[in-house]
């Protein structure tokens, strides 16, 4: 794995030195020449950025910094040519292990909001499931209290009397599954 930090400076001509410019673009592309030339990298970035790549195999790479200034077309601005421009780069080649442990502050803050956001899912979930529940429960209820409510005053036939108590003891079960 290959990480690279870069930044990119214009040099001021009045203060004869160089100093950030926030409006420098980068693009960065990286080839791998051995492999007929196989863009690994593309990518666009500002003034200061990072790119990554793992090289699979070994051999020559080639590492692209194209900066550009807006209004102007890459080192020109305006049709006049920027007294200079620096680029600094900071590469780091090794195992992904080593170059990973400077990303694992950030990388255990994301799993710890992956793991709230996961746990708030569950609670949702939870709810949801509480209020099918309950609205189960209340159709429940309504049916045996609209049973109630339709039986005739009329005595009933033994026949009926039996569907009757069947129906009460199977809608009893139901809402006892469902409180």
């Amino acid at each position: 794995m290959v990480v690279g930090h870069y930044k990119a400076e214009n040099f001021d001509h009045n203060k004869n030195t160089f100093l950030p410019n926030p409006d420098i673009s980068v693009l960065v592309t990286v080839d791998e020449v051995f492999d007929n030339d196989h863009r690994v990298v593309n990518t666009k970035g500002s003034a200061t950025g990072k790119f990554t790549f793992s090289a699979a195999d070994a051999g020559d790479h080639r590492i692209c910094f194209l900066p550009s200034v807006p209004g102007g077309g890459g080192w020109l601005s305006g049709g006049q040519t920027v007294d200079g421009m620096r680029m600094t780069l900071d590469l780091a080649i090794g195992e992904t292990s080593q170059i990973e442990s400077t990303d694992k502050g950030k990388i255990l803050d994301i799993v710890s909001k992956v793991k709230d956001l996961n746990g708030r899912l569950q609670d949702i979930r939870r709810e949801q499931v509480f209020q099918r529940t309950m609205a189960s429960s209340a159709l429940l209820i309504a049916g045996i209290a609209t049973i109630e409510y339709y039986l005739p005053l009329t005595p009933l036939t033994p026949h009926e009397e039996l569907a009757i108590s069947y129906i009460r003891r199977e809608l009893a079960q139901m809402v006892h599954m469902y409180t």
